[in-house]
């Protein structure tokens, strides 16, 4: 079992949060799925070969949740019944995923509070996503930055 079906499982929680705070189903095209956790594992086997790393060398959670939320809200594999209305949903959802992915890194290893998001904060993230270019690395780096202690 590669990386692909170890990750197929995180998409569960935010699909089911989406369909909570929005009253609807929300639908994922498998084998879009399949082919964005197959890019997830290419990108991140291009950026961290193994023969590179370092001993020790473990990837980032920062990195991972980038690397699937770019991946996720680039091939939009998810959909509800009303599409204009729920034009965001491969992004809040990808968004979402990568959340849930460094809250649970922050708790499991006690590295200080979980990030917290204003709504404002989210739509505005949420829109850029859709409408801007981010790429793995930005997305790294957000992720990141909602995790950084404030001074």
């Amino acid at each position: 079992m590669g990386r692909a079906e170890d990750l197929r499982g995180i998409i569960e929680k935010p699909m089911a949060a989406y369909e909570k705070t929005f009253g609807c189903a929300v639908k994922a095209e498998l084998a879009i799925l399949d082919e964005c956790f197959c890019r997830v594992d290419v990108c991140i086997d291009k950026d961290f070969p193994s023969s590179e790393a370092s001993e020790g060398y473990d990837l980032s959670q920062f990195k991972l949740a980038g690397v699937i939320c770019y991946w996720l809200r680039k091939l939009k594999p998810f959909s509800t019944g009303d599409a204009a209305s729920h034009l965001l949903v491969n992004e809040i959802i990808a968004f979402l995923v990568g959340y849930y992915l460094v809250y649970g890194y922050q708790i499991k290893h006690d590295k200080g509070t979980p990030p917290k998001i204003t709504g404002n904060y989210f739509y505005d993230l949420v829109k850029s996503y859709r409408y801007n270019a981010h790429s793995p690395h930005s997305s790294a780096l957000i992720f990141e930055s909602l995790c950084m202690e404030r001074v």
